[in-house]
């Protein structure tokens, strides 16, 4: 956890996952802080993933308003989106919605994921339309890909 906080940037990641693994909370005003604040940004972009993991929902404004910064990196805006998939919050699905169109394939990957992991019905037609057209590449696949994973999801959520 100090690496977050200090200045040896390779431990930064491993320290976010040991956060999220150890369930541990008390970070998390720190992490935001930090989400806000700091001029370094893979700091940043850890500070994002770290509450996402925990679940805590005093991210939620943070990571929106980062999400929703188009002067920010599409690093920091695509885990900003992936956290808030982890948060499974509803109240993010109109942020997440309105950038869905991004130019980072990037961006539209991780929110593709985490419309899919919030299960908002809603986001269906949109989700089809990338599972249609968007061949574009992420990281961690196409966003066609990651469409059609996340209406699966949403189509599995039993009562909807």
């Amino acid at each position: 956890m100090l690496a977050i906080f200090g200045n040896e940037s390779e431990s930064t990641w491993e320290a976010a996952k040991a956060l999220g693994i150890l369930g541990s909370k008390r970070a998390v005003a720190r992490l935001i802080k930090i989400l806000s604040e700091a001029e370094d940004e893979e700091k940043r972009v850890t500070a994002a993933y770290s509450p996402g993991l925990l679940g805590d929902s005093r991210s939620l404004a943070p990571l929106l308003n980062v999400l929703n910064d188009r002067d920010l990196s599409p690093k920091l805006r695509s885990h900003a989106a992936e956290a808030l998939g982890y948060l499974k919050d509803k109240r993010a699905f109109d942020i997440l919605s309105s950038e869905i169109k991004d130019a980072s394939p990037e961006v539209r990957y991780s929110i593709a994921f985490s419309l899919g992991e919030i299960g908002d019905r809603r986001a269906l037609p949109e989700l089809e339309r990338l599972a249609a057209t968007d061949d574009a590449a992420a990281s961690a696949g196409t966003i066609r890909e990651m469409a059609q994973e996340a209406i699966r999801s949403i189509n599995s959520v039993p009562g909807d």
